[in-house]
């Protein structure tokens, strides 16, 4: 199986876990789950001191959620856990691609359901595990009661409660450029009582809310002409090298001088950096490990804050008329140019316009 050859990988490394909050069923027990978190691989990340840091904010990452000692309080009611899932279209970043649940007829559903009959949930459902039991009632459907790999036709796991603890994994993929200081996580849980199949509703809201550590991608800076400054950030654990490519092939190591001062810190100053330098990339080499590329670009936008005249500069956000190696935004207004001019690319969109008088030519290089 696909998890089982993931987990042989050497890289494995624990990533710190922290913060966590049960609600609802998983809470009323008196008794915390255990959870852990275990980097399986990705190209453009690593575990530094417990914390899963992003090199590469175009890539993602493997990680391994384990839950042990998870407790469901089927009392009142006689709710049975019915779903353990995450949500669908949470905003976290994260993929479910499968794992393993230690309990028997608990069947992955890497869509998910509602995590509801069709007959009336309550709740919406996830990635995650579905109960489908072969010696349950059945539910939502009537006729042959047989499993059909439908877990919305159960009334959920009778197994489930505070003396039965589960454990249950997950294999999630990240995008990189999602990871954060705080990278929340929340599990979800439904009952039968969610379902409409029972004869009492069940409103409780059944979480495990949690945190792994993480190490953010920095943001590539966008700089103004002709006054340029930036700051590049690292959160990999030093000591520190700063590097600058004029290729992106070649790096090379720089000191301290009028453009750069932090060379040899978590953050590099940039400074009056002219933007024929569009393009390059710094990079920090933080105790022997690579850290993710950083590209400068030139942007300048229209604010139109004094009339419509292209050449003044205080219409344009970098207080500067853009030159060739700028990138121009106009998101509305309307401009007029009145004399040639040389610009890296543009960008217009409506209802912006741009009027070029007769014989005037605007040269774009990109």
């Amino acid at each position: 199986m696909f998890f089982l050859s993931m987990v042989s990988i050497v890289k494995a490394q624990s990533i710190n876990v922290s913060g966590i909050v049960t609600t609802g069923r998983f809470n009323t027990c008196g008794i915390s789950p255990i959870i852990t978190a275990t980097f399986i691989s990705g190209n453009g990340s690593m575990v530094q001191n417990g914390a899963l840091a992003c090199l590469n904010p175009n890539d993602s990452s493997l990680v391994e959620l384990t839950f042990s000692n998870l407790r469901w309080d089927k009392s009142p009611n006689d709710n049975w856990l019915h779903a353990v899932y995450f949500l669908n279209g949470s905003g976290t970043g994260i993929r479910i691609i499968g794992s393993s649940f230690t309990t028997p007829n608990w069947i992955f559903m890497s869509s998910g359901c509602t995590g509801a009959c069709p007959t009336g949930g309550q709740v919406q459902g996830g990635p995650g595990y579905y109960f489908d039991g072969t010696n349950q009632s059945y539910c939502c459907f009537y006729g042959n009661p047989a499993p059909d790999g439908n877990p919305c036709n159960n009334y959920g796991d009778s197994t489930a409660k505070c003396s039965n603890p589960y454990s249950i994994s997950f294999l999630i993929k990240i995008r990189n450029f999602n990871i954060s200081n705080s990278f929340v996580l929340r599990l979800r849980g439904s009952s039968d009582g969610n379902t409409g199949c029972w004869q009492t509703a069940d409103q409780t809201f059944n979480s495990v809310t949690f945190q792994i550590a993480g190490i953010p991608c920095g943001a590539s800076p966008v700089l103004c002409n002709p006054i340029a400054t930036a700051v590049l950030t690292t959160g990999l654990i030093g000591p520190y090298q700063w590097q600058n490519s004029t290729d992106s092939v070649q790096f090379n190591n720089i000191v301290d001088n009028s453009n750069y001062t932090g060379t040899n810190s978590s953050s590099l100053n940039l400074s009056n950096i002219s933007s024929n330098r569009y393009g390059e990339q710094f990079r920090c080499i933080a105790n022997g490990i690579t850290g993710q590329i950083f590209t400068l670009t030139f942007r300048n936008s229209w604010t139109g804050l004094i009339n419509t005249d292209w050449n003044t500069a205080g219409n344009w956000s970098c207080n500067a008329v853009p030159d060739a190696n700028t990138d121009v935004i106009i998101n509305g207004g309307n401009v007029v140019l009145n004399s040639n001019a040389t610009i890296r690319s543009i960008t217009i969109r409506a209802p912006a316009t741009l009027t070029t008088n007769t014989g005037v030519i605007l040269t774009i290089l990109h």
